[in-house]
């Protein structure tokens, strides 16, 4: 009788166990993580958000945001592969995908900056003063180089009228008066340069027709493996931009962490943002093509490139639509 009770108190049991073991919850399959590359540029910072407030993990993706000091930096992190997308201009997205065609797409556009600047020292007033000065700009770029060209031209002037010096934006003020006379910049280091009582001799704004463009671009292989993450990011991208938009002041300190300086200068900083709508529209209509193409031109002209390439396979509208 004892021998019975114990048999059938271990059935009991062992079918209690294997229930229990049934009902063990499936583990949450890990989301797909992607390195994003960017700057201290004002028309990039709603990608703090995304971080910061869980737009990813809503989205379906993990971001992992990859800050870098300078434009330099991100672009050796992209050549090593220690990023998977990166906020660059449309003419670095020329050259990348030149030397590697199809190795990636652009699938949204940031913003467009009429505020890149050419600033200069204080005794430095006008864009004749420049004929014998140092430059500072980054070689082979349309926000560097080719925006330095177009404002001696309109001046009957020539890049041979001046020494051309290659540098960073972020490393503009530093340089000068020892190293540089003038030098192209932009947000957040136009707000210091003005507060050194530099001069802004020239701006962006006064020749729409640069090719200044900044898009997100991603590894093709990324899109191929996790095409819904990356549907995630654009997402998160519009989402965290309209909450950047509305209230800049309240995100203001998020960003500031971040990029460094001031809760309010962060705030107050200012960038063109490209909407979901112009998105769209911007890809449908081919602006960006044509935009390309000036930037191909450019490149071409001074040696960086030795083939035009297939501009509209550079562009990717589809994870702009639900």
């Amino acid at each position: 009788m004892r021998y019975k009770i114990i048999t059938v108190l271990m059935v009991i049991i062992t079918s209690f166990i294997v229930s229990c073991g049934n009902n063990t919850p499936t583990p949450t399959p890990e989301l797909p993580v992607i390195r994003v590359g960017w700057v201290a540029w004002p028309g990039f910072y709603p990608i703090v958000l995304i971080k910061e407030l869980g737009l990813d993990v809503k989205h379906g993706f993990r971001l992992e945001s990859v800050f870098q000091k300078n434009i330099t930096d991100s672009g050796n992190d992209w050549e090593t592969n220690k990023i998977d997308a990166a906020n660059i201009g449309i003419d670095e997205i020329i050259k990348q995908n030149n030397t590697k065609p199809d190795m990636a797409k652009v699938i949204l556009i940031s913003d467009r900056s009429p505020l890149d600047t050419i600033v200069a020292l204080p005794e430095i007033k006008t864009i004749a003063d420049l004929k014998g000065k140092r430059i500072g700009a980054i070689i082979g770029t349309v926000y560097g180089e080719l925006m330095v060209r177009r404002m001696l031209e309109a001046q009957g002037l020539s890049i041979k009228d001046v020494e051309l010096v290659n540098m960073d934006g972020s490393d503009i003020l530093d340089a000068m008066p020892k190293l540089l006379d003038a030098g192209t910049t932009w947000e957040p280091h136009l707000t210091k340069a003005k507060q050194k009582g530099l001069n802004v001799i020239y701006s962006s704004a006064e020749d729409p027709t640069l090719p200044l463009s900044t898009g997100l671009i991603i590894r093709s292989n990324v899109i191929q493996e996790h095409p819904e993450a990356v549907r995630g990011l654009v997402a998160a991208w519009f989402e965290a931009l309209a909450l950047w938009q509305a209230d800049p002041a309240k995100y203001g300190p998020m960003v500031a962490k971040v990029v460094g300086g001031t809760a309010e200068e962060a705030a107050n900083s200012q960038a063109n943002f490209i909407s979901l709508e112009q998105n769209i529209q911007q890809f449908a209509d081919e602006s960006l093509v044509k935009e390309a193409q000036v930037a191909t031109d450019f490149l071409i002209s001074i040696g960086q490139l030795n083939r035009a390439p297939d501009i509209k396979t550079l562009f990717d509208a589809s994870f702009l639509k639900p």
